[in-house]
Protein backbone atom coordinates (compact mmCIF):
# COMPACT_ATOMS: atom_id res chain seq x y z
CA UNK A 1 0.00 0.00 0.00
CA UNK A 2 1.35 3.39 -0.96
CA UNK A 3 2.39 5.87 1.68
CA UNK A 4 -0.18 8.39 0.38
CA UNK A 5 -3.01 5.87 0.82
CA UNK A 6 -1.92 5.11 4.38
CA UNK A 7 -1.82 8.80 5.22
CA UNK A 8 -5.29 9.29 3.73
CA UNK A 9 -6.74 6.38 5.74
CA UNK A 10 -5.11 7.67 8.92
CA UNK A 11 -6.50 11.13 8.31
CA UNK A 12 -9.98 9.68 7.71
CA UNK A 13 -9.87 7.70 10.94
CA UNK A 14 -8.82 10.79 12.85
CA UNK A 15 -11.71 12.79 11.39
CA UNK A 16 -14.14 9.98 12.28
CA UNK A 17 -12.75 9.83 15.80
CA UNK A 18 -13.19 13.57 16.26
CA UNK A 19 -16.83 13.33 15.10
CA UNK A 20 -17.50 10.53 17.59
CA UNK A 21 -15.91 12.56 20.36
CA UNK A 22 -18.09 15.55 19.46
CA UNK A 23 -21.21 13.34 19.46
CA UNK A 24 -20.30 11.85 22.84
CA UNK A 25 -19.57 15.32 24.19
CA UNK A 26 -22.93 16.63 22.98
CA UNK A 27 -24.74 13.62 24.45
CA UNK A 28 -23.06 14.22 27.81
CA UNK A 29 -24.08 17.89 27.72
CA UNK A 30 -27.66 16.93 26.84
CA UNK A 31 -27.80 14.36 29.66
CA UNK A 32 -26.46 16.92 32.13
CA UNK A 33 -29.06 19.48 30.99
CA UNK A 34 -31.88 16.95 31.40
CA UNK A 35 -30.71 15.96 34.89
CA UNK A 36 -30.31 19.61 35.90
CA UNK A 37 -33.80 20.47 34.63
CA UNK A 38 -35.28 17.50 36.47
CA UNK A 39 -33.51 18.54 39.66
CA UNK A 40 -34.76 22.12 39.38
CA UNK A 41 -38.30 20.90 38.69
CA UNK A 42 -38.27 18.61 41.74
CA UNK A 43 -36.91 21.42 43.94
CA UNK A 44 -39.67 23.83 42.99
CA UNK A 45 -42.32 21.10 43.11
CA UNK A 46 -41.36 19.96 46.61
CA UNK A 47 -40.85 23.45 48.05
CA UNK A 48 -43.92 24.88 46.33
CA UNK A 49 -42.08 27.94 45.03
CA UNK A 50 -42.67 29.21 41.51
CA UNK A 51 -39.84 30.68 39.41
CA UNK A 52 -40.65 33.28 36.80
CA UNK A 53 -39.14 34.05 33.40
CA UNK A 54 -38.79 37.79 33.32
CA UNK A 55 -41.07 37.79 36.39
CA UNK A 56 -43.95 37.19 34.02
CA UNK A 57 -44.38 33.57 33.00
CA UNK A 58 -44.60 30.76 35.55
CA UNK A 59 -42.32 27.86 34.69
CA UNK A 60 -43.33 25.27 37.26
CA UNK A 61 -46.46 25.31 39.40
CA UNK A 62 -48.04 22.39 41.29
CA UNK A 63 -51.52 21.49 40.11
CA UNK A 64 -54.51 22.95 41.92
CA UNK A 65 -56.51 20.50 44.06
CA UNK A 66 -59.51 18.97 42.35
CA UNK A 67 -62.86 18.01 43.87
CA UNK A 68 -63.08 14.26 44.57
CA UNK A 69 -66.16 13.48 46.69
CA UNK A 70 -68.29 14.68 49.63
CA UNK A 71 -68.81 13.38 53.15
CA UNK A 72 -72.50 13.86 53.93
CA UNK A 73 -73.34 11.69 56.92
CA UNK A 74 -76.13 9.13 56.83
CA UNK A 75 -79.88 9.27 57.53
CA UNK A 76 -80.73 11.23 60.66
CA UNK A 77 -76.98 11.77 61.08
CA UNK A 78 -76.71 13.80 57.88
CA UNK A 79 -74.44 16.79 58.38
CA UNK A 80 -76.24 20.08 58.91
CA UNK A 81 -74.15 23.24 58.61
CA UNK A 82 -70.80 21.72 59.57
CA UNK A 83 -68.51 24.58 60.57
CA UNK A 84 -65.02 23.17 61.06
CA UNK A 85 -62.94 20.09 60.37
CA UNK A 86 -59.75 18.53 61.72
CA UNK A 87 -57.77 15.61 60.28
CA UNK A 88 -55.61 13.26 62.34
CA UNK A 89 -54.26 10.12 60.68
CA UNK A 90 -57.29 8.25 59.28
CA UNK A 91 -59.95 10.19 61.20
CA UNK A 92 -61.94 13.22 60.04
CA UNK A 93 -63.44 15.26 62.92
CA UNK A 94 -66.33 17.58 61.98
CA UNK A 95 -68.37 19.99 64.08
CA UNK A 96 -71.93 19.20 62.95
CA UNK A 97 -73.17 22.54 64.18
CA UNK A 98 -76.94 22.64 63.70
CA UNK A 99 -77.16 19.05 64.96
CA UNK A 100 -75.21 20.21 68.05
CA UNK A 101 -72.71 17.38 67.84
CA UNK A 102 -69.33 16.24 66.58
CA UNK A 103 -69.12 13.50 63.98
CA UNK A 104 -66.03 11.44 63.21
CA UNK A 105 -65.53 9.72 59.86
CA UNK A 106 -63.01 7.63 58.03
CA UNK A 107 -61.54 9.29 54.91
CA UNK A 108 -63.95 7.20 52.82
CA UNK A 109 -66.91 8.90 54.53
CA UNK A 110 -67.78 5.89 56.69
CA UNK A 111 -69.01 7.10 60.11
CA UNK A 112 -66.97 6.14 63.16
CA UNK A 113 -68.74 7.86 66.06
CA UNK A 114 -70.73 10.93 67.07
CA UNK A 115 -71.10 12.68 70.40
CA UNK A 116 -72.63 15.75 71.99
CA UNK A 117 -76.23 16.86 71.65
CA UNK A 118 -78.09 20.08 72.29
CA UNK A 119 -77.90 21.62 75.74
CA UNK A 120 -75.88 23.63 78.23
CA UNK A 121 -74.83 20.82 80.56
CA UNK A 122 -71.35 19.23 80.38
CA UNK A 123 -70.82 17.28 77.16
CA UNK A 124 -73.56 19.16 75.29
CA UNK A 125 -73.36 21.95 72.73
CA UNK A 126 -75.27 25.01 71.68
CA UNK A 127 -73.19 25.97 68.62
CA UNK A 128 -70.06 23.81 68.23
CA UNK A 129 -67.59 25.62 66.02
CA UNK A 130 -63.80 25.13 66.08
CA UNK A 131 -62.22 21.73 66.63
CA UNK A 132 -58.74 20.28 67.00
CA UNK A 133 -57.17 17.12 68.40
CA UNK A 134 -54.31 17.03 70.91
CA UNK A 135 -51.35 14.64 70.52
CA UNK A 136 -52.81 12.42 73.28
CA UNK A 137 -56.03 12.01 71.28
CA UNK A 138 -58.22 14.34 73.34
CA UNK A 139 -60.69 16.33 71.25
CA UNK A 140 -61.11 20.07 71.90
CA UNK A 141 -64.37 21.67 70.75
CA UNK A 142 -65.20 25.39 70.88
CA UNK A 143 -68.87 26.06 71.66
CA UNK A 144 -69.55 29.61 70.49
CA UNK A 145 -72.96 30.17 72.10
CA UNK A 146 -72.20 28.40 75.37
CA UNK A 147 -68.92 30.33 75.54
CA UNK A 148 -66.67 27.43 76.46
CA UNK A 149 -64.22 24.83 75.17
CA UNK A 150 -65.07 21.21 75.96
CA UNK A 151 -62.54 18.38 76.08
CA UNK A 152 -63.50 14.81 75.12
CA UNK A 153 -61.46 11.63 74.99
CA UNK A 154 -61.03 9.74 71.73
CA UNK A 155 -64.24 7.78 72.44
CA UNK A 156 -66.25 11.01 72.65
CA UNK A 157 -66.63 10.94 76.44
CA UNK A 158 -66.71 14.35 78.09
CA UNK A 159 -63.72 15.05 80.34
CA UNK A 160 -63.92 18.68 81.41
CA UNK A 161 -64.10 22.30 80.29
CA UNK A 162 -60.82 23.88 79.27
CA UNK A 163 -59.55 26.90 81.25
CA UNK A 164 -62.90 27.40 82.95
CA UNK A 165 -61.15 29.08 85.90
CA UNK A 166 -59.52 31.65 83.60
CA UNK A 167 -62.91 33.01 82.50
CA UNK A 168 -61.14 34.34 79.39
CA UNK A 169 -62.98 32.40 76.70
CA UNK A 170 -66.06 34.40 75.71
CA UNK A 171 -66.96 33.72 72.09
CA UNK A 172 -64.63 30.98 70.78
CA UNK A 173 -64.28 30.13 67.09
CA UNK A 174 -61.35 28.38 65.42
CA UNK A 175 -58.90 26.32 67.49
CA UNK A 176 -55.30 25.29 66.88
CA UNK A 177 -53.10 23.04 69.02
CA UNK A 178 -49.35 23.33 68.46
CA UNK A 179 -46.25 22.70 70.56
CA UNK A 180 -48.10 22.42 73.85
CA UNK A 181 -50.18 25.55 73.28
CA UNK A 182 -53.86 26.03 72.46
CA UNK A 183 -54.68 29.00 70.21
CA UNK A 184 -58.28 30.23 70.35
CA UNK A 185 -59.91 32.67 67.94
CA UNK A 186 -62.03 34.83 70.23
CA UNK A 187 -64.65 36.18 67.86
CA UNK A 188 -65.94 38.96 70.07
CA UNK A 189 -64.04 40.93 71.23
CA UNK A 190 -61.61 40.13 68.43
CA UNK A 191 -58.34 38.54 69.57
CA UNK A 192 -56.38 35.30 69.64
CA UNK A 193 -55.99 33.75 73.09
CA UNK A 194 -52.96 31.54 73.74
CA UNK A 195 -53.08 28.98 76.56
CA UNK A 196 -50.66 26.46 77.95
CA UNK A 197 -52.53 23.27 77.13
CA UNK A 198 -51.36 21.48 80.29
CA UNK A 199 -51.69 24.17 82.97
CA UNK A 200 -54.62 25.83 81.10
CA UNK A 201 -53.04 29.19 81.95
CA UNK A 202 -53.62 32.12 79.60
CA UNK A 203 -50.11 33.17 78.58
CA UNK A 204 -50.70 35.60 75.70
CA UNK A 205 -53.35 37.62 73.90
CA UNK A 206 -52.66 38.41 70.25
CA UNK A 207 -54.37 41.40 68.69
CA UNK A 208 -57.32 43.38 69.97
CA UNK A 209 -60.69 44.52 68.67
CA UNK A 210 -60.42 47.03 65.83
CA UNK A 211 -59.66 47.77 62.20
CA UNK A 212 -56.05 48.96 62.40
CA UNK A 213 -52.88 46.98 61.72
CA UNK A 214 -52.70 43.99 64.02
CA UNK A 215 -56.28 44.51 65.21
CA UNK A 216 -58.99 41.93 64.61
CA UNK A 217 -62.71 41.81 63.92
CA UNK A 218 -64.36 38.39 64.27
CA UNK A 219 -61.25 36.28 63.61
CA UNK A 220 -62.45 32.86 62.46
CA UNK A 221 -59.43 30.66 61.91
CA UNK A 222 -55.66 30.51 62.17
CA UNK A 223 -52.70 28.45 61.02
CA UNK A 224 -48.92 28.46 61.13
CA UNK A 225 -47.03 28.90 57.87
CA UNK A 226 -43.80 27.29 56.67
CA UNK A 227 -42.01 30.43 57.89
CA UNK A 228 -43.13 29.75 61.47
CA UNK A 229 -45.44 32.77 61.58
CA UNK A 230 -49.09 32.78 62.60
CA UNK A 231 -51.69 33.57 59.91
CA UNK A 232 -55.10 34.73 61.14
CA UNK A 233 -58.29 34.96 59.11
CA UNK A 234 -59.52 38.44 60.06
CA UNK A 235 -63.05 37.95 58.77
CA UNK A 236 -64.64 41.21 59.85
CA UNK A 237 -61.85 43.21 58.19
CA UNK A 238 -61.79 40.94 55.09
CA UNK A 239 -58.06 40.25 55.29
CA UNK A 240 -55.35 37.86 56.48
CA UNK A 241 -53.00 39.15 59.17
CA UNK A 242 -49.59 37.74 60.04
CA UNK A 243 -47.94 37.64 63.48
CA UNK A 244 -44.62 36.25 64.64
CA UNK A 245 -44.59 33.28 67.07
CA UNK A 246 -44.54 35.70 70.03
CA UNK A 247 -47.69 37.41 68.75
CA UNK A 248 -46.17 40.64 67.41
CA UNK A 249 -47.83 41.99 64.28
CA UNK A 250 -45.77 41.61 61.09
CA UNK A 251 -47.98 42.50 58.14
CA UNK A 252 -51.29 42.24 56.38
CA UNK A 253 -51.08 40.07 53.29
CA UNK A 254 -51.33 42.07 50.05
CA UNK A 255 -54.40 40.23 48.81
CA UNK A 256 -56.76 42.04 46.46
CA UNK A 257 -60.24 42.55 47.88
CA UNK A 258 -61.79 40.73 44.95
CA UNK A 259 -59.78 37.58 45.68
CA UNK A 260 -61.47 36.88 49.01
CA UNK A 261 -64.82 37.87 50.43
CA UNK A 262 -65.48 36.95 54.06
CA UNK A 263 -62.34 34.82 54.63
CA UNK A 264 -62.88 31.86 56.94
CA UNK A 265 -60.69 28.75 57.11
CA UNK A 266 -56.97 29.05 56.31
CA UNK A 267 -54.29 26.42 55.77
CA UNK A 268 -51.01 25.72 53.98
CA UNK A 269 -50.54 22.77 51.67
CA UNK A 270 -47.38 20.69 51.26
CA UNK A 271 -46.16 23.11 48.56
CA UNK A 272 -46.26 26.09 50.92
CA UNK A 273 -49.32 27.62 49.24
CA UNK A 274 -51.88 29.40 51.41
CA UNK A 275 -55.50 28.27 50.97
CA UNK A 276 -58.15 30.77 52.07
CA UNK A 277 -61.81 29.80 52.25
CA UNK A 278 -63.70 32.71 50.68
CA UNK A 279 -67.17 32.08 52.07
CA UNK A 280 -69.21 34.57 50.07
CA UNK A 281 -67.36 33.76 46.82
CA UNK A 282 -68.06 30.03 47.30
CA UNK A 283 -64.45 29.11 46.61
CA UNK A 284 -60.96 28.53 47.96
CA UNK A 285 -58.45 31.16 46.88
CA UNK A 286 -54.88 29.81 46.63
CA UNK A 287 -51.77 32.00 46.92
CA UNK A 288 -48.12 31.16 46.34
CA UNK A 289 -45.25 32.10 48.65
CA UNK A 290 -45.07 35.54 47.00
CA UNK A 291 -48.79 36.07 47.79
CA UNK A 292 -49.69 35.98 44.12
CA UNK A 293 -53.00 34.28 43.47
CA UNK A 294 -52.38 31.09 41.51
CA UNK A 295 -56.03 30.09 41.20
CA UNK A 296 -59.25 29.24 42.96
CA UNK A 297 -61.26 26.04 43.21
CA UNK A 298 -64.67 24.81 44.23
CA UNK A 299 -66.96 27.57 43.01
CA UNK A 300 -69.22 25.05 41.25
CA UNK A 301 -69.53 22.63 44.18
CA UNK A 302 -69.59 24.78 47.33
CA UNK A 303 -72.56 26.05 49.29
CA UNK A 304 -71.16 28.67 51.72
CA UNK A 305 -67.84 26.98 52.67
CA UNK A 306 -66.30 27.68 56.05
CA UNK A 307 -63.66 25.40 57.62
CA UNK A 308 -60.58 23.80 56.07
CA UNK A 309 -58.08 21.11 57.07
CA UNK A 310 -54.99 19.98 55.17
CA UNK A 311 -53.88 16.35 55.32
CA UNK A 312 -50.16 16.64 54.55
CA UNK A 313 -49.75 12.85 54.31
CA UNK A 314 -52.26 12.32 51.52
CA UNK A 315 -52.30 15.93 50.20
CA UNK A 316 -56.07 15.94 50.58
CA UNK A 317 -57.91 19.14 51.44
CA UNK A 318 -61.12 18.91 53.51
CA UNK A 319 -63.57 21.82 53.38
CA UNK A 320 -66.88 22.17 55.24
CA UNK A 321 -69.89 23.88 53.72
CA UNK A 322 -73.57 24.11 54.70
CA UNK A 323 -74.46 20.48 54.03
CA UNK A 324 -71.27 18.45 53.70
CA UNK A 325 -67.52 18.20 53.94
CA UNK A 326 -65.93 18.22 50.50
CA UNK A 327 -62.68 16.43 49.74
CA UNK A 328 -60.13 17.79 47.24
CA UNK A 329 -56.83 16.38 46.09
Amino acid sequence: MAVAEVQEMTSGLLRLGKKKIKIIYLMLLLSFAILLSAGIFMFFYVTGTTPYIGYLLPVFSPALPQYQYSILGEGDQALLKPMDVAVVDDRIYITDTLNSQVQVFKPTGEPVLSFGGSGREPGKFSFPYGIDVAPNGNIFVADMYNGNISIFDDYGRFLNYFAAAEDAVVDPGGLLIKDGLLYVCNLNPGSVLVFDINSEELINTIGSEGTGEGELMFPNDLTFGPDGNLYVSDTGNNRIQVYDPQGSFIKTLPIDGGDIYSPRGVGFDSHGRLHVVSKMNNQIAIFDSNWKKVGDVGDTVFNMPNGIAMDQRTRRVYVTDHISTLVFQ
